[in-house]
């Protein structure tokens, strides 16, 4: 999904509101802007259908991943022959500010890694394990927390991102951000190469509007 849209946009260039036409370069930059964003949900849908589909594997794994990311606590407790209370408690969310109404993905993440991984149905050994967690992490760190250090490969092969293709769109490179760093130590990187990119952009676009007024005045003149 991420690299289709990092991908886009190829197309005729648009207008804005002042008649000026939007260069290839801002509409790309939107697309590299929310990467972060797509890459750090990405593992969030991660974590839940994929325990969805391990409760009911039958049906459309599609159709299971599209309901999941949309369920609320007390949806989800339904489905699972619980109440609210029973599910809050059960993954140490009762006094938290976890309600029936919150989505999944957000329930999920105020899990500790232990609950997160009872909810997965594994060991905290084996989610540590499986997202490349080292000794920072403990048991009893909220799972929002512990995803800061999951590295930056692994969050995204999570988001289905190649990491060529993610480093490209920065444009950084692997010595900026190794494969294995951390995602709380590769944040500010990114951040710090997605303003020079819209910098660049703005910069840009501003001397494409230049060319154009001037064309413009040219062609009236000659009128």
């Amino acid at each position: 999904m991420s690299e289709r849209q990092a991908r886009k946009l190829r197309k005729a260039p648009a207008e804005d509101s002042a008649g000026h036409k939007k260069g290839k370069s801002s509409a790309g930059l939107n697309a590299i802007i929310v990467l972060v964003i797509v890459v750090f949900l990405g593992l969030g849908a991660y974590a839940v259908t994929a325990n969805f589909k391990a409760k009911a594997p039958t049906g459309d794994s599609s159709a299971d991943s599209t309901a999941t990311q949309t369920q609320t606590v007390s949806q989800y407790a339904e489905e699972q022959g619980m109440t609210t209370e029973e599910f809050l408690a059960q993954y140490g969310l009762d006094g938290s500010d976890v309600t029936a109404d919150t989505d999944m993905n957000t329930a999920v993440s105020e899990m500790t890694v232990e609950k997160y991984a009872e909810f997965s149905g594994k060991t905290t050994d084996e989610v540590k394990d499986e997202y490349k967690l080292g000794k920072d992490v403990t048991a009893d760190m909220k799972w929002s927390d512990a995803q800061g250090y999951i590295p930056i490969g692994k969050m995204l092969e999570n988001s289905g991102m190649s990491y060529d293709d993610f480093l490209a769109n920065y444009d950084l490179t692997s010595k900026d951000i190794p494969e294995d760093m951390k995602w709380n130590d590769a944040m500010p990187i990114l951040q710090e190469a997605a303003t020079k990119k819209q910098a660049q952009s703005d910069e840009s676009n501003t001397s494409a509007d230049g060319q154009t007024d001037g064309g413009n005045a040219q062609d009236g003149s000659a009128e």
